[in-house]
């Protein structure tokens, strides 16, 4: 519903269920009743343990996607949290330590499509 969104998005967001939720107690409380729904969280994140997401990782069917904020990604409370399942990175050649949100999103979501 937000104009905003709808402009740039040019109806993709028809294409996927994508939620904004807000920080905080709200996101703890959808992450867990997403959790109890059966969903897997993932989170897009570089961490000790990071799954490369690549041609055979396996996604789950029924998951939450967590994009970070630019710059400084996840919050660590969150990514210390318990409520994240899996931690996926994305394989980056030479230099470049990151990718900005929107790419690593779409990437990942791109990689979800091509299973699901």
């Amino acid at each position: 519903s937000d104009p905003a969104f709808l402009k740039m998005s040019v109806a993709s967001e028809r294409a996927g269920h994508v939620i904004i939720v807000p920080r905080g107690p709200r996101l703890v409380e959808f992450l867990r009743e997403k959790r109890c729904e059966g969903f897997v969280v993932a989170a897009l994140e570089q961490t000790s343990t990071s799954v490369l997401l690549c041609s055979e990782t396996k996604l789950p069917q029924r998951m939450v996607l967590l994009v970070g904020s630019e710059q400084h990604g996840l919050p660590v409370w969150l990514v210390q949290s318990g409520l994240i399942d899996l931690f996926l990175e994305l394989p980056l050649l030479g230099r470049t330590g990151s990718l900005n949100a929107h790419v690593a999103a779409s990437m990942a979501l791109w990689h979800y499509r091509l299973q699901h």
